[in-house]
């Protein structure tokens, strides 16, 4: 989407799509998107956000630019106290699930 944002450090970024969207049959891959403040400026990606559509429809559906087809919102991110928060993670859609 070459949509980049910076995060303030304890801040995610929470990425659904537009209400609207309920009239077509796509819908984001994961449900909901969340974003951690260490994406920003991610050096395998350079934090350039995106979404994942699947179409369910028969036809292929076309996304044109100046389309509105998601929102984000950001919301304050806690980790617990045990979290090993000095790694460094430079991954991206799925990758602190491998």
């Amino acid at each position: 989407t070459d949509v980049k944002s910076y995060f303030q450090p304890g801040e995610a970024l929470i990425i659904n799509v537009r209400s609207s969207m309920g009239s077509h049959p796509v819908l984001m891959a994961n449900a909901q998107g969340w974003v951690e403040c260490d994406y920003y400026n991610n050096p395998k990606n350079d934090g350039n956000l995106g979404i994942n559509l699947l179409n369910l429809g028969k036809e292929p559906y076309i996304i044109k630019k100046g389309d509105r087809i998601a929102q984000a919102m950001f919301i304050p991110f806690l980790v617990s106290d045990n979290c090993n928060t000095e790694e460094e993670r430079i991954g991206g859609f799925g990758s602190t699930g491998k």
